[in-house]
């Protein structure tokens, strides 16, 4: 369909007389009602009366205003004379725009635009603009549905008759209530528009600083008004980014800055009784620049800036602690060169400038020692803003080529060196002591592993052996390899009281941690095949077959993140042959660790500052971990924590950390990790014909490979352990779960990722039979029935029939088995919505769609393919009983409360409406 809005010219009267269409019998009517202004016409060719009804045309007339327009009111005569009070506009085309109107006011006899919250004065000049046939361009095909316009889109006219038209009531007759209610609406509107004037003349420009003490870059909008001096939004300044308690604010002074480049541009040097709506240029939307709030010490001064200049960010580096210190801002210019960039620094730092070596850092990583005295820092690439490193301590060290020198070590460190918050699991309070025998290795294990030292081969298998047991008094629980949850459970755990983890801490809190993640691949295999033995029962077969696995390679083995899918994971012998290659040359790699204060040192959440290096991968991570955790890496689980404290599980060990920013947080949990091939899953408990029909009972571990059957005795092991539930394994069903709904039922032969396809964040139920499984097949349906009882009005539970094929003939057949109903005598209807198919009782028979003319049950409108669709049923012959109305509101109060239980109930929230406020451009009259 097109649709077009016509624009042909249509002209209107101001004054539409009507008299002329109307019969002489009919013309005079007789006002006998004026107080509820009704009237009654009556005929009367009397040509007296005509002038009786005349002059009370003229007596209405000269109630309307007496502008020009309306003088034709007192030329018409007769009764049905109307005037034009109110036109309804349209601004736009057919396929959109804009409403508003213009009313006439009967005070003043002037038109008003009212056009949303905005109203003003109008002449019938503009009241002629909406009569269209303006040259609207090309009037095409379909031109016409896009070609905008403004029309009068409806005409409003009421009748001149001074005994039924009203007037506005004046300001003097509102009642003492309503003056005084307009009387604040006056003083409120008054503060707003003094506040709006402020608005007005009020510069609003981004405002940053580095705190004296954190040394952070703090950010805010610092609003001034125009007529406040340099000295006034200094102060204005410090106290918005609350430096009261750290720094006077005679120490500070505002600069121009350019937060894209982070360059220090301008000092406003005598400027101080500058107006700022003059020294930012006046009042804007939008500034080109932004301030920063510098600060100095007591006895510096501060530096003058200049257009033109390079803004440096000098850190001075101590080789000996191998500390780096917070940086300074020094100007410079392009055109020095780089000795007189050292005697700016040396005189800025107090350094010597003999043994002084510079370092420029353009880009990430990118150093560069400035070792040329002539050059010039444009010949340097210096940029508008840059971080350099300072230092002058070691000469040993300076004899050394830059790239192999201690100097270049501690700087790719700390480029790449981030801060973390890691919390740790709770410790248990069931352990027992370790043998003191064993006190002093595990006092040396710990120093390898959080001392100042470069551990080698033989260190960090010293390290691998002492994670199990540290320190005196430490303790640690006895092993039991059952299933995976026990392990989740912490009871092949070494658990660390408090009191050691703080000692351990302050101990080493200013010791700085280089972890060798290094461990022979035979060791490896030797401990990755005595886990595999303690974990829960599979399968001969695939026990096998995972423990060759371990054998070959290194339990390093790729794993995927939480948003990736495991159909997409490596897959061919030669990806994971790299990988494992990648990972033994990864454990000859040394990354830094090192461990600040318990930040919140109790047993229900230890959280510890950790500075570490980002390019380490997840498994040194994890070993650098296992002091503090208590347990070996391959027994506790890292979780990412993003800002709204949602956590995803980092799981391929082969992943560093550089997508985690700086401060960023970690969560560590007890619980075996996953290894190649494996996928973590949510198990529920699907009981059909209870309140809960879907309840979740324990997270679980499949594998590739792995039998339906396998798992089947596996999770039947921990229903008993965890549940109390001892299921008969031939009574124990596994099916698929598609967000709420029961879906495919999995049989015995199966094999995961081969005829079930695995993913990451997957889920499945557990359903426990009342009799032995009776599904063989994959290629079998299994749906769930319900028979509804119109002469009772209720539904009866679930049952399950199981189909050879999908067909309407073997659907009833097996319904009537379990019914006994005649086949030819049932009608049956596929439930909707999400399982388990809520329907009212009370519309059973008249919103489902009962017997589809259909053969078989994968076509229209029922779409059945997947087992765990609901079909009701019922007998033809059964005969529906009729309800009184107290019996249908008693069945509604029992559904009611029945949703309520199961939090199904929708509240509705009425919406609160603001006052339309609406300010004309009119000056009040004196």
């Amino acid at each position: 369909m097109h649709r077009i809005k016509l624009n042909d010219k249509m002209t209107f009267p101001d004054i539409l007389d009507l008299n002329s269409f109307i019969d002489e019998d009919d013309q005079m009517p007789s006002l006998e009602n004026t107080e509820t202004g009704e009237m009654n016409h009556t005929a009367h060719n009397n040509q007296e009366e005509t002038n009786d009804e005349a002059d009370k045309l003229n007596k209405a007339a000269s109630m309307v205003a007496t502008n020009t327009k309306n003088k034709r009111e007192q030329e018409n005569r007769g009764p049905y004379v109307y005037e034009l009070f109110s036109i309804m506009i349209h601004s736009g085309s057919a396929a959109g725009g804009h409403y508003y109107a213009y009313i006439k006011s009967f005070t003043d006899g002037l038109w008003y635009c009212f056009n949303d919250q905005h109203v003003t004065r109008i002449t019938y000049d503009d009241i002629r603009k909406t009569y269209g046939g303006g040259v609207s361009g090309y009037r095409g095909c379909y031109s016409s549905a896009y070609s905008s316009s403004t029309n009068a889109y409806m005409l409003m006219y009421r009748q001149v008759d001074p005994k039924r038209n009203k007037t506005f009531v004046s300001v003097q007759d509102f009642p003492e209530h309503l003056l005084k209610l307009m009387e604040e609406m006056k003083q409120v509107e008054e503060t707003e528009k003094k506040q709006r004037e402020v608005e007005k003349n009020t510069c609003k420009i981004k405002l940053f600083g580095l705190h004296p003490e954190t040394n952070k870059l703090l950010d805010a909008k610092l609003e001034v008004h125009k007529d406040k001096t340099l000295v006034e939004a200094t102060e204005m300044a410090h106290k918005l980014l609350e430096f009261e308690d750290t720094v006077p604010v005679t120490q500070c002074r505002l600069v121009k800055y350019d937060e894209y480049n982070d360059a220090l541009e301008k000092s406003y040097e005598g400027e101080e009784q500058t107006l700022m709506g003059e020294l930012l240029g006046g009042v804007k939307s939008q500034y080109l620049f932004d301030l920063f709030l510098e600060t100095r010490k007591e006895d510096e001064e501060f530096q003058v800036y200049k257009y033109g200049g390079v803004t440096l960010r000098v850190s001075v580096i101590d080789l000996k602690e191998e500390y780096i210190s917070n940086p300074i801002t020094i100007r410079a210019y392009l055109t020095m060169s780089v000795k007189e960039l050292k005697n700016t620094i040396s005189t800025k730092t107090g350094l010597p400038l003999e043994s002084m070596r510079v370092v420029l850092e353009k880009y990430y990583n990118d150093l560069r020692l400035l070792a040329a005295p002539s050059k010039t820092l444009q010949a340097e690439n210096f940029a508008k803003s840059n971080k350099v490193y300072v230092e002058c301590n070691d000469g040993a060290d300076a004899l050394l080529s830059f790239p192999q020198s201690k100097l270049h070590k501690i700087l790719d460190r700390h480029a790449n060196t981030i801060r973390l918050f890691v919390t740790l699991p709770p410790l248990q309070p069931n352990s027992k002591t370790i043998s003191p025998n064993n006190v002093d290795n595990q006092e040396n294990a710990i120093e390898k592993s959080l001392g100042n030292l470069q551990i080698d081969q033989k260190d960090c298998k010293n390290h691998d052996n002492a994670t199990n047991s540290i320190g005196s008094g430490i303790t640690t629980t006895e092993t039991q390899g059952q299933s995976d949850n026990e392990i989740a459970s912490y009871r092949e755990a070494t658990k660390i009281n408090d009191a050691e983890l703080n000692s351990l801490l302050s101990k080493d809190k200013n010791k700085d941690t280089e972890i060798c993640d290094s461990k022979t691949s035979e060791e490896t295999s030797n401990k990755q095949e005595s886990e595999t033995n303690n974990d829960a029962s599979l399968t001969k077969t695939n026990s096998e077959k995972r423990d060759n696995d371990d054998k070959e390679k290194d339990d390093s083995c790729p794993e995927k993140e939480f948003k990736e899918d495991w159909d997409n994971e490596i897959n061919s012998t030669n990806a994971e042959d790299e990988e494992s290659s990648s990972l033994n040359c990864e454990n000859k790699k040394q990354w830094y660790f090192k461990t600040g204060e318990c930040v919140e040192p109790s047993t229900e959440s230890r959280v510890i500052d950790v500075q570490v290096d980002k390019r380490i991968t997840l498994k040194a991570f994890k070993n650098c971990l296992e002091p503090l955790v208590g347990v070996s890496s391959q027994n506790f689980k890292i979780y990412r924590v993003y800002a709204n404290n949602q956590e995803f599980e980092i799981v391929r060990l082969t992943d560093t950390l550089q997508s985690h920013s700086d401060e960023g947080k970690i969560s560590v949990k007890l619980g075996r990790a996953l290894k190649k091939g494996e996928c973590r899953v949510k198990v529920f408990l699907l009981s059909p014909n209870e309140a809960e029909p879907c309840k979740f009972l324990f997270d679980w571990i499949l594998a590739k490979g792995q039998t339906v059957r396998s798992s089947k005795i596996e999770i039947q092991v921990e229903l008993k352990r965890s549940s109390d539930l001892d299921i008969p394994l031939n009574r124990l069903r596994l099916r698929k779960k598609s967000w709420k709904n029961p879906a495919a039922v999995y049989v015995d032969t199966q094999v995961y990722d081969e005829d079930i396809p695995i993913f990451s964040n997957w889920e499945l139920f557990v359903e426990i039979l009342q009799e032995p499984e009776k599904v063989e097949s994959s290629g079998q349906l299994v749906l769930f029935v319900r028979r509804w009882l119109p002469s009772q009005f209720k539904l009866e539970p679930f049952q399950e029939v199981i189909l050879d094929d999908c067909t309407v003939v073997e659907l009833r057949k097996q319904i009537g088995v379990i019914s006994g109903i005649s086949t030819d005598c049932i009608d049956f209807a596929k439930g909707r919505g999400a399982f388990p198919s809520e329907i009212s009782l009370l519309e059973m028979q008249t919103d489902l769609e009962w017997n589809p003319h259909v053969t078989t049950l994968n076509s229209w409108p029922l779409y059945i393919t997947d087992d765990g669709a609901v079909i009701y049923y019922r007998d033809s012959k059964e005969e529906l009983i009729d309800l009184t109305e107290e019996q249908k509101k008693e069945i509604r109060k029992k559904e009611n409360a029945r949703l309520n239980r199961t939090g199904h109930k929708i509240i509705y929230s009425p919406r609160k409406e603001r006052a339309l406020k609406i300010y004309t451009d009119i000056p009040s009259s004196p």
